[in-house]
């Protein structure tokens, strides 16, 4: 949950003052060929003025396609009371991809060429927090993405038809005095899609001041 924030929305940028550092490898289906496998890479801060500055690697298999993505994020945060915050972010970056369609296997025994290719991507979000509560929105991806198309992969550059926006929160309760609870979703919007709904909780322990 805690890499998807950064990747999905740029406002969580410097929501932390101090510097933070991520560093996942996900793999799924162990054994199968084509298994899906992920490595990500994060790091993101804050300045004294308020602007946070961050950037994410992202290097995603599945079957016969690889993607990278390389983007910068950068973010400002407004006071907006003694115990909240506001800030909005922008993305930027490029996305390279490499499709090997020619090892495939099609029901009419059909090839077709692998594809290479990059694409260029823009984002934004926003995010409202305090220290027990917070809600964010965004679009992670203005752009349509050209990594699929099989006849042409070097379409002009061209806003994506059915954009994803994503609607997270969360909140924290207090169990014990070692002992914190905090639920958390995240929705995903996309037109002419089913809505989808990720919930997550997690418990977490504080150790007692010596």
């Amino acid at each position: 949950d805690v890499y998807k924030r950064q990747i999905l929305n740029p406002a969580y940028i410097g929501s932390r003052a101090e510097l933070s550092m991520l560093l996942l490898t996900r793999k799924q289906w162990a054994g199968l060929e084509g298994a899906p496998t992920t490595s990500t890479f994060s790091i993101n801060g804050r300045t004294k003025r308020g602007l946070g500055i961050g950037a994410t690697f992202v290097d995603d298999k599945i079957g016969l396609s690889e993607t990278t993505n390389i983007n910068l994020d950068a973010s400002y945060t407004l006071i907006t009371s003694r115990n909240s915050r506001f800030s909005f972010g922008l993305k930027g970056g490029v996305n390279f991809f490499n499709n090997n369609f020619f090892d495939g296997i099609t029901p009419d025994n059909d090839s077709y060429a692998s594809t290479t290719g990059r694409f260029v991507n823009v984002g934004f979000g926003g995010l409202f927090y305090t220290s027990k509560f917070y809600v964010g929105l965004s679009v992670p991806q203005l752009f349509e993405s050209p990594q699929f198309y099989i006849e042409d992969n070097l379409k002009p550059v061209s806003f994506a038809k059915n954009t994803n926006v994503f609607i997270s929160s969360g909140v924290l309760f207090k169990l014990t005095e070692d002992v914190l609870f905090r639920p958390s979703t995240m929705v995903r919007y996309t037109a002419n899609l089913p809505l989808s709904i990720d919930v997550n909780t997690c418990l977490l322990y504080t150790s007692p001041s010596p």
